[in-house]
């Protein structure tokens, strides 16, 4: 032991206990002795940097739990990194133990984040039909800037994520929309409904 600090008492004895030595005064050893009594006591070698047997056993079993439910939908799906990076582990490793159930997961994860867009996209649809109708009505051109600012606040996101181009399409096709609902006053058009 070297240095200005001296270690306290129960410090020791926690180590000497880990190390499985007889007692703490093999601690003060010169180093070359002192490993050869550790690897004698304990039979091994030292790997300070290695994770516990057990307890990499038990994270496997929290990730495959975590998966499954992730499977039969108990919970939302997400990425292999977003798995990797909840469990502090590397995306190979999740490759190598759960293969298949990865290969299945990304597939539903895909699934889901398909299914998430479209429900995105038609929420924001009907929220740019409904401002370029208050827009018209209020006799104002329908800008994209007007258009967004008759958005609700808490809506917008969805609206501001859509490209320059993918919003005026939008625009042109709810003026249309409304232009033809007009033209047509037997007409029943639901907001759903796309021609």
């Amino acid at each position: 032991m070297k240095g200005k600090r001296k270690p306290k008492l129960a410090t020791l004895f926690q180590l000497q206990s880990a190390l499985g030595l007889a007692g703490i005064h093999q601690l003060f050893y010169p180093e070359t002795v002192l490993l050869r009594r550790v690897l004698v006591q304990r039979n091994y070698g030292l790997r300070f940097d290695a994770r516990p047997e057990h307890k990499s056993l038990e994270l496997e079993s929290q990730i495959g739990d975590f998966i499954h439910t992730m499977l039969v939908g108990s919970n939302q799906t997400m990425s292999r990194k977003e798995l990797a990076y909840k469990y502090g582990v590397t995306v190979g490793y999740l490759q190598y133990r759960f293969g298949s159930q990865l290969r299945q997961l990304s597939r539903q994860h895909l699934e889901r984040l398909a299914e998430d867009k479209t429900k995105c996209d038609s929420d924001a649809r009907m929220l740019i039909d409904r401002a370029v109708s208050q827009v018209i009505s209020r006799n104002k051109s329908t800008t994209i800037e007007n258009v967004v600012a008759d958005v609700p606040r808490g809506r917008r996101e969805l609206v501001e994520a859509l490209s320059e181009t993918e919003m005026n399409l939008l625009i042109l096709k709810a003026r249309q929309r409304r232009n033809y609902i007009q033209d047509t006053p037997d007409l029943n058009l639901s907001e759903d409904d796309d021609f």
